[in-house]
């Protein structure tokens, strides 16, 4: 095997890992309607916004689920890895922000944007489907 496929099936494992483990951490935030959607939603606020909570939520949920499944299937990487990676900001600044919050509370979501952000960096690699509007 050459260094070439290595590193694509490197690429293929990260995505098919990232992006199992983002779709079944949005996969709650899907199914619990809009209470959730309005819990989550409101995390906007760290950015000012705090009218309509309930579709930033869902927008988000749709994100982390959708978003994961689009990573690890490898069908609009880039742009579900950048909309993963707006999700993970807010999650992390919203956590950090929060008064007493202790480096548990924001190290996940930073974690997850930064792996996302070297992601659609990176790209899909050679084993994926590679339906992208930006490839």
């Amino acid at each position: 095997m050459n260094s070439s496929t290595v590193k694509d099936i490197g690429y293929l494992l990260l995505r098919l890992g990232l992006g199992a483990v983002i779709a079944r951490y949005g996969w709650p935030h899907i199914t619990g309607g809009p209470q959730k959607w309005e819990s989550l939603g409101s995390s906007m606020s760290v950015m000012g916004i705090t009218f309509f909570p309930v579709f930033w939520g869902f927008c988000a949920s749709i994100a982390e689920f959708i978003g994961g499944v689009c990573v690890a299937i490898g069908i609009l990487f880039r742009p579900a890895c950048a909309l993963i990676v707006i999700t993970m900001t807010i999650a992390f600044l919203s956590n950090y922000q929060r008064q007493g919050a202790a480096f548990g509370d924001w190290a996940e979501s930073a974690e997850l944007g930064v792996a996302f952000l070297a992601m659609f960096l990176m790209g899909p690699g050679r084993f994926s489907l590679s339906v992208s509007l930006n490839k």
